[in-house]
């Protein structure tokens, strides 16, 4: 609009005759009218560099979280692999046992083979298809990445993921780290315990998403309330930075909420999220 008031004024002045205007009054104008093209000129590229800038960003984003998706595909085809190859073993060592009639040998053999790692193996191998439902491929790949380092003995994994789940409105940097924080925090107490179960469940409702990540813990003899604070922790003094962090974490999300409890040695951390962000 400025640069049409000013073209204008300039037609009426050069053409009319309407005002008269120096020479030095004519390059005044003239002079704010380039320097507006340049301001124009300045501020377009800015927001080319800007919008250019977004882009990599998103990118870079995406090319992260492939990666990790990747590297969690590798390492679940890996283990089912593994898996495979064991259980055939495992099948020619039946059979030798069927073959030879020693039935009470099967038995025990059987037995043997129920608390083994590759049939637990196997059990995590089985859900994993369920993150399928995630669309996010950040989120996804924590998930696998995180199920998949918690070692096979002792430790019973159930996920629970039966609809999608598209976190679409929200930046799912903070949300990883969030998801990430609570699946470490679980795995160590597991690790501490050596044996006990893991839950992971995310659900899908009108208006939220519902994540709610369960595990076995031991006693805990103070509120729960302490454990946001700097060094409080179930696992012992100064190693409480974990939960303070994902307190700051949710803090920094829009209407997403943290709910923890802990009730006949389950401890349970409940992330609910809104859609709208």
């Amino acid at each position: 609009m400025l640069t049409i008031s000013i073209l204008v004024i300039m037609n009426s002045y050069l053409f009319y005759g309407e005002l008269s205007l120096s020479i030095e009054k004519m390059s005044i104008i003239a002079a704010i009218l380039v320097v507006f093209f340049m301001l124009f000129f300045i501020s377009k590229q800015y927001l080319f560099f800007l919008e250019e800038k977004h882009k990599i960003e998103i990118q870079n984003k995406t090319y992260e979280a492939t990666l990790l998706y990747t590297q969690a595909i590798e390492e679940r085809y890996k283990e089912l692999r593994r898996a495979q190859h064991d259980y055939k073993n495992l099948l020619l060592s039946l059979e030798s046992y069927i073959l030879e009639r020693d039935y009470d040998g099967l038995t025990d053999y059987f037995t043997r083979l129920k608390s083994n790692e590759v049939s637990s193996a196997l059990n995590i191998g089985s859900q994993l298809p369920q993150l399928q439902n995630i669309v996010n491929l950040d989120i996804k790949g924590i998930l696998m990445m995180k199920l998949l380092a918690l070692p096979k003995d002792n430790f019973d994994v159930n996920i629970e993921i039966k609809e999608s789940i598209n976190f679409m409105n929200r930046d799912t940097v903070l949300l990883v780290r969030a998801i990430g924080i609570i699946l470490d925090n679980a795995i160590e107490e597991l690790m501490v315990l050596g044996s006990g179960r893991l839950d992971v469940a995310f659900m899908n409702f009108e208006e939220d998403i519902v994540i709610v990540i369960s595990n076995t813990c031991k006693e805990i003899a103070f509120p729960l309330s302490k454990l946001k604070k700097e060094g409080v922790s179930t696992k012992g003094d100064d190693r409480g930075f974990g939960l303070t962090i994902l307190s700051e974490i949710v803090d920094q999300l829009n209407d997403v909420y943290l709910e923890t409890t802990y009730k006949n040695d389950q401890f349970t951390q409940v992330l609910t999220i809104s859609k709208e962000g």
